[in-house]
C-alpha cells in the first residue's frame, strides 16, 4: 500500500541552483543558464522507489527572496524535511545558511517532541577545479555539527552527481524518526478534535432552538 506523500522543503539564496537540482532530479531535465529566478514558491510531486516502498515526495522550492517573507510559515506547513542548499563556489551563500535555518526555526512543526531533519547540500561541486579544505566532505560534516543539520552532502544538478542520495538521505532520515507515522496521528487527532468540537456546536445551537 502506497503511504501519503513526504513534503520536502528547498531553502538557500537566489542562484545556488534549487531549481536546477528539483529539475535534474524530478524531470531529468540538464540545467540552463537563465538570468531570472524563482518567484514565491513552486512545487513538484514525483514517486519513487526507495527500500522496496513506493513513496510520493512533494517537494518545494522557495525562492531565495523569501527568507523573510510571511509567507514562509504556509511554504514550511506540514513539512517532514527541510534542504539547506548553497554554492560551493560562494562560501557567503553557506554562511547565510544559518539565518534561513533561524528564520525555519520558528515555523516547523515537531512531532511527539522530534524535530524534522535539516539537510545541507553543497551544490555546483562540478565547479570546482582543484582540492579546497573548505569544500572537502569532512568540513562539511564539521559545519553540520557545529550548527545543528543532521548530514551534509555534495552533489552537482549540472551533471547529476549525488543528486539522488540528497534524496535519499533525506528519506531514510525521515523514516528513520518515524515522523511519517507520527505525522499522520497528530492530523487525525486534529481531526478528531474538530468532529468532536462541531458536534458540540451543533448541540448548542440545537438546544437554543428548543
Amino acid at each position: 500500500m502506497e503511504q501519503n506523500y513526504i513534503k520536502l522543503v528547498i531553502v538557500g539564496e537566489s542562484g545556488v541552483g534549487k531549481t536546477q537540482i528539483l529539475n535534474s532530479y524530478c524531470f531529468g531535465l540538464a540545467p540552463q543558464v537563465v538570468d531570472d529566478f524563482t518567484i514565491g514558491c513552486d512545487y513538484v510531486l514525483k514517486r519513487v522507489l526507495l527500500n522496496g516502498k513506493f513513496l510520493k515526495l512533494q517537494i518545494w522550492d522557495v525562492s531565495g527572496a523569501e527568507r523573510e517573507s510571511p509567507l514562509m510559515k504556509i511554504y514550511l506547513k506540514g513539512a517532514l524535511g527541510i534542504i539547506f542548499v548553497f554554492d560551493a563556489t560562494n562560501e557567503m551563500s553557506r554562511q547565510q545558511l544559518v539565518k534561513w535555518q533561524n528564520v525555519i526555526y520558528q515555523y516547523v512543526d515537531e512531532y511527539n517532541g522530534r524535530h524534522i531533519p535539516f539537510l545541507i547540500v553543497q551544490n555546483k561541486m562540478d565547479l570546482i577545479q582543484q582540492y579546497d579544505e573548505q569544500n572537502s566532505q569532512q568540513f562539511l560534516q564539521q559545519f553540520c555539527q557545529t550548527f545543528g543539520f543532521f548530514d551534509g552532502v555534495q552533489c552537482s544538478a549540472y551533471d547529476n552527481q549525488g543528486l539522488k542520495n540528497v534524496f535519499e538521505t533525506m528519506v531514510d532520515e525521515i523514516i528513520r524518526r518515524d515522523l511519517v507515522e507520527l505525522q499522520l496521528k497528530k492530523n487525525e487527532s486534529k481531526i478528531s478534535k474538530l468532529q468532536i468540537e462541531d458536534k458540540g456546536l451543533k448541540l448548542k445551537q440545537k438546544s437554543r432552538c428548543s
